[in-house]
């Protein structure tokens, strides 16, 4: 049995992104984002990337091990993180 492939969903905010991958929940504010690159640099599965409008974005979710860094990197709180404990 394969495992469920990765989902994005979009809030009532445009800028807003929910990536998830089983219980994981990681969203992003893109319209926070200043362009930095400290998350990009940071990331250890290399699946984050500047878009054309200078904000950050996914480029592969499904390669993301969820480890948080882009959370504790970011100095302007454009990413969070939690366990969906209703998605067992």
């Amino acid at each position: 049995m394969s495992a469920a492939p990765p989902r994005l969903r979009t809030g009532r905010d445009p800028e807003m992104r929910e990536y998830r991958l089983g219980s994981a929940v990681l969203t992003t504010y893109r319209g926070w984002c200043k362009g930095c690159d400290l998350c990009i640099n940071s990331c250890p599965a290399s699946i984050l990337a500047l878009a054309d409008d200078d904000r950050i974005e996914v480029t592969d979710v499904s390669r993301c091990i969820f480890c948080g860094i882009c959370v504790v990197r970011c100095p302007d709180f454009v990413f969070s993180m939690r366990r969906d404990r209703s998605a067992r």
